[in-house]
């Protein structure tokens, strides 16, 4: 069951990543700057939801300390180009 859990937030994550990229990708395409802010809004608000999905995992125990702290400072250099982009806009 752990194991199936498992690949299932596993996959999870990986559907999230690829919306991520997407939204930052829509948001740099616009040329409008209320369109602009609703794309960095989507990212903003996937990108908590994934913040949850790491946690879960790492409260699972299915990660260990070393893999949290590589994937939190991958997902604090993300949070601090959002601030970024959203000071920006």
């Amino acid at each position: 069951m752990k194991g199936e859990w498992n690949r299932t937030v596993g996959y999870d994550i990986r559907q999230m990543l690829y919306e991520i990229f997407r939204d930052i990708q829509y948001a740099n395409r616009q040329s409008d700057r209320l369109a602009k802010i609703h794309w960095l809004e989507k990212f903003q608000a996937d990108y908590s939801v994934l913040e949850v999905q790491i946690d879960i995992l790492y409260n699972e125990r299915v990660w260990n300390d070393e893999t949290r702290a590589e994937i939190s400072d991958i997902m604090l250099s993300i949070g601090k180009q959002l601030t970024g982009w959203r000071n920006k806009t």
